[in-house]
């Protein structure tokens, strides 16, 4: 640096040249650190003079020094000026770092300070000064002294407020306020009172972690301690106690038993482990969906399902659940068909108005030897004859049960285009093909369910069972009384359909 002798003679020199309004203006920038000692040497920290240059058509030339010292700060450094004065007074002074950062303050002083903000860490930096006066006259300084780089001490932080605390499975969510006192953390230390090996870390000013690889069931408290550069603080006030809570484990699957009325149910076993909160209920489930059921105990127990749709084969799992949530659910169930019932709707639409555990023989039927229910129409068909022509058609006379679907076939490939049992055949409930026109052994089993179905004529029903002795006539079945006869097939009598499965 120039001695200030040196700098004076330099300085007025220039000064007394001639020219644009251009001036030596020896300009000052003082430097303070936010927190930190200064870096500086004695002589940089001295008062460098500088020059300053008007600009403006009319402006005064610039005059007498401006004087500066240069000190270290932290990402804030305030830079300090004294202004000559002119005879247009100051209206305001901005201050602008090399690396781009400026900060502007209004006042019509000739001295003052100005807080640069967002600079870099320990950065070289230098500053210059532009002040503007109420004329519009602006006076513009070189570069400021640099600022040289020195080692920051922060304060380390204050003790942080008691942390605030969320449950999990397992595992307790800590969280940390920013600090009112003291450094600024470069991060936070959470640690289980007690269990000095749980712990998290927190990254940052303020935020969250997790705690991890607690005992679900058991009751915690958590402190925190925050870090900086310049130290650890005091560790805070202890949280509230919580208690981490997990889903239950998943129940066992015992034995599944049909009901009847779309119904089964479901014998389970408790978990293992009710993750640290008293099991409340147990769902179990179908699949496919459809049937559902729920019991409200913690221990096991056997859950009826209901919505179950008859002739249809399912599996079944249960869940458990806590005050935490649902378990996973249990291993599936082995596989179970559900039964119909005496007046439940089959496949078809119809009425369910036979049920055989042992099974029988549909010969024609989809089910063969294999079936287990007939259902019916739950209307009657048009009333018709039992044939388009009175003939004797082989394979007609069958009056067992069973034989009503082999009837109906030979009915219409031995001729009939029309009558009894072609109306049969073609009714489709269900958007099923396979209806017949039962045997009378057949109609005898539906009038024998009669209550179960109901909405009966007091006509008779025709069977496709034909006379065994008078090709002429066929067999009717009242289903609203008693009778049994047989009729000339040209005559109209009732219909309806039946299908087994």
């Amino acid at each position: 640096m120039l001695a200030m002798g040196a700098r004076t003679r330099r300085f007025t020199s220039l000064g007394s040249g001639s020219g644009k309004a251009t001036a030596v203006v020896v300009f000052a920038v003082m430097l303070l650190a936010g927190c930190g000692a200064s870096g500086a040497s004695t002589s940089e920290a001295g008062a460098p003079v500088m020059r300053g240059d008007a600009a403006g058509a009319g402006c005064e030339a610039a005059k007498n020094s401006w004087t500066a010292t240069a000190a270290v700060g932290g990402v804030t450094r305030t830079v300090v000026f004294t202004a000559p004065s002119y005879t247009s007074p100051w209206t305001k002074f901005t201050a602008t770092s090399n690396t781009g950062q400026s900060a502007t303050i209004s006042t019509s002083a000739s001295s003052g300070s100005i807080q640069v903000r967002g600079l870099t860490k320990r950065a070289n930096n230098t500053f210059i000064v532009t002040g503007v006066t109420a004329n519009g006259c602006s006076y513009t300084s070189p570069p400021s002294t640099t600022v040289s780089v020195a080692v920051e001490v922060l304060a380390a932080p204050g003790a942080p407020a008691t942390p605030t605390v969320a449950v999990g499975d397992g595992r307790v969510t800590v969280t940390v306020a920013a600090l009112t006192a003291g450094g600024t953390p470069a991060s936070y230390k959470v640690t289980a009172v007690g269990n000095a090996a749980r712990t998290c870390t927190v990254s940052g000013a303020s935020g969250s972690c997790d705690v991890t690889g607690l005992t679900n069931g058991t009751a915690y408290t958590f402190t925190a301690t925050a870090t900086n550069s310049g130290g650890t603080s005091a560790v805070s006030g202890a949280s509230q106690p919580v208690t981490p809570r997990g889903t239950p484990g998943k129940p066992g699957i015992g034995a599944v038993v049909v009901t009847g009325g779309a119904t089964a149910d479901v014998a389970f076993t408790a978990p293992s482990s009710d993750g640290g909160s008293p099991i409340t209920s147990y769902t179990a489930t179908s699949n496919p969906a459809g049937g559902t059921g729920t019991l409200s105990q913690s221990g096991s127990g056997t859950i009826a399902v209901t919505g179950l749709t008859n002739g249809t084969s399912y599996t079944f799992t249960v869940t458990a659940t806590n005050v935490a949530g649902t378990s996973l659910p249990s291993t599936p169930s082995m596989p179970v068909t559900t039964v119909y019932s005496l007046g439940d709707t089959g496949p078809g639409g119809g009425v369910v108005f036979y049920v055989s555990t042992s099974g029988f023989t549909s010969d024609g039927s989809a089910c063969g030897t294999s079936c287990h229910y007939l259902e019916v129409s739950r209307t009657d068909l048009a009333m018709s004859a039992w044939c388009s022509i009175v003939t004797s058609i082989p394979g007609t006379t069958d009056r067992s049960f069973g034989a009503g679907f082999s009837n109906t076939r030979n009915m219409i490939s031995g001729g009939c285009t029309s009558g009894a049992g072609v109306a049969a055949r073609a009714f489709s409930g269900g958007g099923l093909s396979d209806w017949f026109l039962p045997s009378s052994g057949e109609l005898l089993r539906l009038r024998a369910a009669r209550a179960a179905v109901g909405g009966f004529a007091t006509v008779p029903y025709w069977s496709s069972s034909a006379a065994q002795y008078e090709w002429r006539f066929a067999n009717l079945v009242g289903l609203s009384d008693e009778s049994t006869a047989t009729s000339h097939k040209g005559y109209e009598f009732n219909v309806r359909a039946v299908r087994a499965f």
